[in-house]
């Protein structure tokens, strides 16, 4: 048989598994060396754009309605006569936060209709009186048309 030296034996299996240790050890420290640029570049701060400052700042309320035409719907009551009349989805237009508007269907007789410009809040709701006894309760929804 083969006479091992136990000394000589564990020594070198200690020197194997010291190096081993040395080779991971330098692996882990290549690889935090790659590492670390990456890194720092994904923390580098991002430049912000500005927020842009809103046309309806100078109202007391939040608006979110900014100027043109939104689908809406407009429930005409007549005070006198207490009839009324549902239109579903029609365009109103809104300009600086108040309703300038309602873009009627053709041949519809409140066309003639002369409105008093009331604002609108931020949840789309107005309530504008016509010159003609009719007032127009309109749910505005923020959405394209």
């Amino acid at each position: 048989m083969n006479d091992i030296d136990l000394p000589s034996f564990i020594l070198h299996s200690k020197l194997f598994i010291l190096h081993s240790l040395q080779t991971a050890l330098l692996r882990l420290i290549v690889l935090f060396c790659l590492l670390i640029p990456s890194l720092a570049f994904s923390q580098q701060a991002k430049i912000k754009k500005p927020i842009p400052e809103k046309k309806n700042a100078h109202l007391p309320y939040a608006c979110i309605f900014e100027d043109g035409a939104y689908p809406a719907t407009v429930i005409q009551r007549n005070s006198i006569t207490k009839d009324s009349t549902v239109f579903a989805r029609i365009a109103v237009e809104i300009e600086g936060c108040f309703v300038i508007s309602i873009k009627f269907p053709k041949g519809s007789k409140f066309l003639q209709d002369t409105l008093q410009i009331n604002d609108i809040d931020d949840l789309g709701n107005s309530i504008i009186q016509g010159k003609n006894g009719n007032y127009y309760v309109i749910q505005a929804k923020y959405e394209p048309f």
